[in-house]
């Protein structure tokens, strides 16, 4: 009998010959066979039987296209799953095509009703979660974001900046006039137990929608101050801060050279600001002031072309000039006085080229030996 007939045999009736008693009692030759093969502990006879008639005592089959993981065994007809997760099925470029192809042929209005429909589900869905269930949900999420290794967490953040730079100036006021609008009702609709306690979970980085406006302009200076001190140790311990690829680039050469060093370091009073590296074998503080809105160098009142470029900067009705101009020309400079009048070692980087950073390092170490 070959095993194409025996196949056929075992596929007339699977759920009885796929059990390995019955299979022994018809086929001893076959079942002795099998049983001479090595394969995995955790396999079951019909998962064996589905190699053996397969001709893959190998164990080639059966391992995800993505990963080449082994996937799960379904049954003796249907053989193995492509995909071993969900993450795999994801990722397949195969499985990406098709559900792109079908998002192409729907129409607007079908994706505006998807889309709706999917919102009001997870809206009814949440809705009947008990308070306990919710803040499982969200504290898994939270987990789930930090068990990523970096580059996923920069491919998320890169697909959310496309995704906002698709849309039109118009869907951008549109949707960002919605949400100050259900910020504001959501305020409304609060009762004063829950203010209060919005109020002292409040966040820093949450400070961009209208409620969180309003609490935190209400706050004391202390109150404020409490509030920016937790969040920065939060971030110290989460890991989570907002760094640029030099900083990341430079810290790395203070590792390999075998530096000590502190990131983020604001536990000094002599300079009471988040500094990018602190060295405290050389008490030195460093800022790599690599991003624009620092400037190509420390802003001078009494420069000609530093006024000249301010002013250029304040008559720009953007958001990122008026960052830029309180960067440059006030925090900048409050951070610089106050590292001179309490007299610490201090060194300002105006570049994001690795070996300029790197000499200027090494120049300062050497004047402090």
């Amino acid at each position: 009998m070959t095993k194409i007939e025996l196949k056929d045999i075992i596929l007339s009736n699977q759920n009885a010959y796929c059990q390995e008693k019955i299979f022994k009692k018809n086929f001893p030759e076959v079942y002795n066979i099998i049983c001479s093969i090595t394969f995995p502990n955790d396999f079951k006879f019909k998962q064996k039987l589905y190699h053996y008639i397969e001709d893959d005592i190998n164990l080639s089959l059966g391992k995800c296209v993505v990963c080449g993981n082994r996937c799960r065994f379904v049954s003796f007809k249907e053989g193995y799953k492509l995909h071993c997760t969900r993450k795999c099925i994801q990722q397949d470029n195969i499985v990406k095509n098709k559900v792109l192809n079908t998002w192409m042929n729907k129409s607007d209005d079908d994706i505006k009703q998807f889309s709706k429909h999917q919102s009001e589900s997870m809206l009814n869905v949440m809705k009947n979660r008990s308070d306990e269930e919710k803040k499982s949900i969200r504290k898994k999420g939270a987990d789930t974001f930090k068990m990523k290794n970096k580059n996923d967490k920069d491919v998320i953040k890169l697909k959310k900046q496309n995704t906002w730079k698709s849309h039109t100036e118009k869907e951008k006021i549109e949707y960002s006039r919605k949400v100050s609008i259900n910020s504001s009702n959501m305020w409304k609709g609060f009762s004063q137990e829950k203010k209060e306690k919005v109020c002292k979970n409040i966040s820093i980085a949450t400070l961009n929608s209208t409620a969180h406006k309003n609490i935190w302009y209400n706050l004391s200076d202390e109150q404020k101050k409490l509030k920016i001190e937790k969040d920065i140790q939060t971030k110290r311990k989460n890991n989570t801060f907002n760094t640029s690829k030099i900083e990341d680039d430079v810290a790395d050469w203070l590792k390999n050279n075998q530096i000590d060093f502190y990131r983020q370091y604001n536990l000094d009073n002599r300079y009471p600001f988040l500094c990018d590296f602190y060295l405290p074998k050389y008490d030195l503080f460093i800022e790599i002031q690599g991003n624009w809105t620092h400037g190509k160098h420390p802003f001078n009142p009494d420069n000609i072309k530093d006024k000249e470029l301010l002013e250029f900067m304040k008559s720009k009705k953007s958001k990122y000039y008026e960052r830029s101009v309180y960067v440059w020309s006030i925090r900048d400079v409050k951070k610089r006085t106050i590292a001179k009048e309490n007299n610490i070692n201090y060194l300002e980087i105006f570049s994001i080229d690795l070996q300029i950073c790197v000499d200027m390092i090494l120049d300062k170490l050497k004047k402090l030996s």
